[in-house]
C-alpha cells in the first residue's frame, strides 16, 4: 500500500514536472528551417528532430505504467555520462557537451572525400575544439567522424567548408527525414516517425508500372527495387547496376574456422546480362579478399566457395542470378511493390549451430546486456509492408505490454 501512494506522489511531481518543462519550452510546433548548408560533396542528408523526439518519448513513457522505471532508465545513464565525463579526450563527450540548440536538428551526412566515403554526424555549435577527431566548420558546423577511412584532417576541413546553400522541400512532421542528392536538389527518399508501439518507415517511390521477380517469402524477407537500390549501386565498381533485389535470411551459419556467415537465399537482377565471372569480380571487389572459386557444374549453375563457405549458384537467365548458401530450390514470385520487409527479426541474432560452438555463441549474446535487450527487442517486433501510389510504409509493430522507448533506454543505458 505505502508503496503504491509512493509512486503516486512520484507521478504527481512529475507531472508538475512537465507541465512546467511544456510552459518554458512552449511545446507548440516550431517551424523548421527548410534552408539548409551542406558540403558539396554530400550525398546523403539526415535530420533527426531530437527536440520533438525526445519530448515525444519523454512525455509518452511517463504517463505509462512504466514510468518509474523510466526514471531509474534516465538517471543510470546520467549517472554512466558523469563517468565517461572524466575521459576529456574523448570526443563524443566533447561533442554531445557542445550541442547547444535543442531546435536544430541533429544531422547525418555522407560526404565523398577523395573518392572515398566517410559519415560523419554535426550539431549546431559555437565550440572551438582542439581535438583532432572533431571538426569545426566555417559556418558553426561541428563535425565527428562515424564511419569510413581514416581522412587527413586538411582534406576534411576543406570539404566540410566547400557547401551549398539548398531549400527543402517542404515534408511530414516527422522524427527523421532522409535526403538524397539528386540533379544538384536535395529531395526527400524516406522519413520515419515512432511511438510506444511501433516505428514507421515511410519511403518514397518513383510511379513504377511493372512487375519485377523475387524470391517467395520464408524467414526473415527483404525485397528492393531499383529506386531504393542506390547505396548497393554506388558501391558496386560495374557499371552494370541493380535492378531487383531479394533474400530470404536464416540466421547464422558457423563453420570450422572463426567465420559467421548467413544462411540466406539471394536473388540478384542487374540491368544489364551478366556472367558468372563478372559477379565473381563483384563479389571479391566488395568483401576485399581474392580467395573466392568457382567450380562450375554446367554452364549456369556451380559453386562458389569463400574459405570453407559454400554457397551454389544459378544463372536464372542472361540478368539474373540466384544464391543459397544451403542448396535450396528457387521459388520465383512476382512483385508491383518497390520494397518489402517482413517475417522474424529475431533471426538477425540467430545462430544455426546446435553443437558446442552455437551454444556458446547464444550464451555469448544472452551475455551481453546490449545485445540480450536487442534481441528482446527484436524478438517482439513484427514487420509489415503497405504501399500506396507515392509510398511503401514499413511498420515495425511492437507486441506485448512493453514499449519500444523503454527498450530504447534499456539499450542506451548498457551501451
Amino acid at each position: 500500500m505505502s508503496k503504491n501512494i509512493r509512486e503516486t506522489i512520484l507521478l504527481m511531481v512529475l507531472f508538475v514536472f512537465v507541465i512546467l518543462i511544456i510552459q518554458f519550452t512552449r511545446i507548440s510546433e516550431i517551424n523548421e528551417n527548410r534552408r539548409v548548408e551542406v558540403p558539396k560533396k554530400c550525398n546523403v542528408l539526415v535530420r533527426i528532430d531530437i527536440k520533438g523526439l525526445s519530448k515525444k518519448i519523454f512525455i509518452n513513457e511517463l504517463y505509462s505504467i512504466r514510468a518509474s522505471d523510466l526514471i531509474k532508465n534516465i538517471s543510470k545513464i546520467a549517472e554512466e555520462d558523469t563517468e565517461s565525463k572524466k575521459d576529456a579526450k574523448d570526443p563524443f563527450t566533447e561533442f554531445s557537451e557542445h550541442t547547444n540548440d535543442l531546435n536544430e536538428p541533429l544531422e547525418i551526412l555522407t560526404i565523398d572525400i577523395k573518392g572515398e566515403k566517410g559519415v560523419f554526424l554535426r550539431t549546431k555549435s559555437q565550440h572551438k575544439t582542439s581535438n583532432s577527431l572533431l571538426y569545426k566548420s566555417n559556418s558553426n558546423y561541428l563535425y565527428i567522424q562515424l564511419f569510413g577511412p581514416l581522412f587527413q584532417r586538411k582534406e576534411v576541413l576543406y570539404e566540410i567548408n566547400s557547401t551549398d546553400l539548398f531549400t527543402l522541400s517542404k515534408a511530414p512532421t516527422s522524427d527523421v527525414k532522409i535526403y538524397e542528392k539528386t540533379n544538384d536538389k536535395l529531395d526527400l527518399k524516406a522519413y520515419l516517425n515512432t511511438s510506444s508501439k511501433n516505428i514507421k518507415i515511410h519511403l518514397i517511390n518513383k510511379e513504377e508500372n511493372q512487375v519485377n521477380k523475387k524470391i517467395s517469402a520464408q524467414g526473415l524477407h527483404f525485397y528492393a527495387g531499383a529506386n531504393h537500390l542506390n547505396a548497393i549501386n554506388l558501391m558496386n565498381p560495374l557499371e552494370n547496376k541493380v535492378k531487383n533485389f531479394s533474400i530470404n535470411y536464416f540466421g547464422l551459419n558457423s563453420y570450422s574456422n572463426p567465420i559467421l556467415f548467413p544462411n540466406a537465399d539471394m536473388l540478384i537482377e542487374f540491368e544489364d546480362s551478366i556472367t558468372i565471372n563478372d559477379f565473381s569480380s563483384l563479389l571479391k571487389s566488395t568483401i576485399g579478399s581474392e580467395d573466392l572459386s568457382i567450380h562450375h557444374e554446367s554452364k549456369k549453375t556451380g559453386v562458389m566457395a569463400l574459405d570453407d563457405v559454400e554457397f551454389t549458384y544459378r544463372l536464372v537467365d542472361l540478368n539474373s542470378i540466384y544464391l543459397s548458401t544451403n542448396n535450396r530450390i528457387l521459388d520465383v514470385t512476382k512483385t508491383s511493390g518497390s520494397i518489402e520487409l517482413g517475417g522474424d527479426l529475431s533471426q538477425i541474432l540467430k545462430l544455426n549451430d546446435a553443437g558446442w560452438k552455437g551454444i556458446l555463441a547464444n550464451e555469448m549474446i544472452t551475455g551481453i546486456p546490449i545485445l540480450n535487450e536487442l534481441k528482446m527487442l527484436l524478438s517482439e517486433l513484427s514487420p509489415v509492408t503497405t504501399h500506396s501510389k507515392n509510398e511503401s510504409i514499413i511498420t515495425l509493430q511492437l507486441a506485448g505490454n512493453q514499449s519500444i522507448y523503454s527498450y530504447l533506454f534499456s539499450i542506451l543505458s548498457k551501451i
